[in-house]
């Protein structure tokens, strides 16, 4: 009977242990950052918009986010799983289209910081990140729709850095 009780409270630590890690990484608040090629930068925790150009130097442009709109955004984070995600994943697309035009998300919390890399303009993977690269197109496209939205960015003046 003795090792049964060993065996019952190390299944108890390990379930406990699991919950509270889930629960640590899914109720911190998320910095994202994120990057499309050399053109733009935006920075939600900081609410900063930066147009990169060709010879100039950049414009930064100060924005607020409502705080639901910020919350909406995390939850869809979550609820998309990519903070299931490894911390660094650069998604390799099955796309003949040069120039590759790369988004970049640089998400971080106290605990973790996680870097993605994807080419946007391609809907095609390796079968095995298909799933993962269709979750983070989903995240840029909600990210896209809230930023639009934003009196700043949506009057913000355009990059010159144009790819051929």
């Amino acid at each position: 009977m003795r090792p049964y009780i060993h065996t019952l409270l190390l299944l108890i630590y390990v379930l406990l242990a699991c919950c509270n890690a889930s629960e640590i990484t899914e109720n911190k608040t998320l910095q994202i950052v994120v990057k499309y090629e050399q053109s733009y930068e935006v920075d939600l925790s900081r609410g900063i918009y930066i147009v990169y150009y060709f010879n100039k130097s950049p414009t930064t442009i100060k924005f607020r986010l409502k705080k639901n709109e910020y919350d909406n955004l995390q939850k869809v984070f979550y609820d998309l799983m990519l903070h299931k995600l490894p911390d660094s994943l650069d998604l390799v697309d099955d796309c003949h289209v040069m120039p590759k035009l790369f988004t970049y998300i640089d998400v971080q919390t106290e605990l973790r910081h996680q870097k993605f890399k994807i080419n946007e303009e391609c809907s095609r993977f390796h079968i095995l990140d298909q799933g993962k690269a269709n979750r983070i197109l989903k995240f840029i496209k909600h990210f896209r729709e809230l930023i639009e939205q934003i009196p700043e960015i949506r009057t913000a003046p355009k990059s010159d850095i144009h790819y051929i």
